[in-house]
């Protein structure tokens, strides 16, 4: 799926937000591809995860490609996970 717009003009940063659906295997991982790509790969990626409070996760960004990145929540079990937000910016811009 494609996905963001940048936040501010001028910023060279990407964010946007999944719901439980969007994460699919074991351990749950989402794919995420930038509308317009970063220069390479070196930039940092942010998460704030919506849940019930039923459950706690521990997203990590891992595959970084200049296009986009996978999510792994590091969980087999999508329980009390309402949304997980992203935010992608690349340092010294």
């Amino acid at each position: 799926m494609i996905l963001n717009q940048p936040i501010f003009p001028g910023i060279n940063s990407k964010s946007d937000s999944l719901i439980p659906f969007a994460f699919t295997g074991n351990p749950k991982k989402a794919t995420v591809v930038f509308a317009s790509p970063f220069e390479d790969a070196s930039y940092q990626v942010v998460f704030s995860v919506n849940t019930d409070g039923s459950k706690t996760y521990s997203p990590a960004a891992e595959s970084k490609t200049a296009s986009g990145f996978v999510i792994n929540l590091h969980s087999n079990n999508l329980a009390g996970l309402n949304e997980l937000g992203w935010f992608a910016i690349r340092p010294g811009v």
